[in-house]
């Protein structure tokens, strides 16, 4: 099984986030096998108004994950990333999963 590595930006984020997706796995009868992973100095930047900066510190620290960490999922764990996310997984040529996909996802399955 692969493991997942989420990525944040806001580190207050962290602890809520995974508890809340380690809880949906066991109520699927599973587990989560995860990490998370923070990118430090890059919350600052969305929080002065920098979201060109932000986008490009975000997406060079995702980019550097995945090649870090061959064989590992690697998701972006806050909306706000998800610009960053897609630039990153085209630039590395992997899939970066990311909050947007995983609400579209569960939308498309309410709406079925």
């Amino acid at each position: 099984m692969k493991s997942n590595l989420f990525v944040f930006t806001n580190p207050n984020t962290v602890e809520g986030t995974m508890n809340q997706a380690r809880r949906l796995f066991e109520n699927n009868g599973r587990t989560l096998q995860a990490e998370s992973i923070v990118l430090p100095g890059t919350f600052e930047l969305i929080m002065q108004g920098k979201k060109e900066q932000y986008v490009d510190e975000v997406s060079n620290g995702l980019i550097r994950i995945a090649r870090d960490n061959p064989g590992h999922r690697i998701v972006a764990a806050q909306l706000s990333m998800v610009p960053a996310a897609q630039t990153a997984g085209n630039s590395a040529g992997v899939k970066i999963g990311n909050a947007l996909d995983s609400l579209t996802l569960d939308l498309g399955d309410l709406l079925v």
